[in-house]
């Protein structure tokens, strides 16, 4: 299980619209499909939790980038990738996820 981190070179807006946000919510599902366990996007980035291993991750990350350039305002800087080992640390990534909208000014519904 992994937690993945998109954020935009040098820190440029991502999704500056409602409908570029719910656009980029429909790509990421649609990428990484039935290994998506939680997601969040912000204003200059986006998290994803996924299950299985490193290859399935990375996997994940290339087709999101890929699928996601002709969404964002700014260009994506490489994903990071962290190890998701126990059931706390699962627990407390999603939480961190859910607050993301909020912390960001993202509406509940874009």
């Amino acid at each position: 299980m992994f937690h993945l981190t998109f954020r935009s070179r040098d820190d440029l807006t991502l999704f500056p619209d409602p409908d570029r946000q719910r656009l980029a919510l429909r790509t990421l599902a649609r990428v990484a499909g039935e290994l998506l366990v939680a997601f969040s996007l912000a204003d200059n980035h986006f998290h994803l939790v996924t299950v299985g291993g490193r290859w399935q991750a990375a996997r994940i990350a290339q087709r999101a980038a890929c699928a996601l350039a002709p969404v964002t305002a700014a260009r994506l800087a490489p994903a990071r990738y962290t190890p998701i080992n126990d059931r706390a640390h699962l627990t407390n990534a999603v939480k961190y996820l859910l607050r993301q909208p909020a912390h960001h000014g993202i509406g509940a519904h874009p």
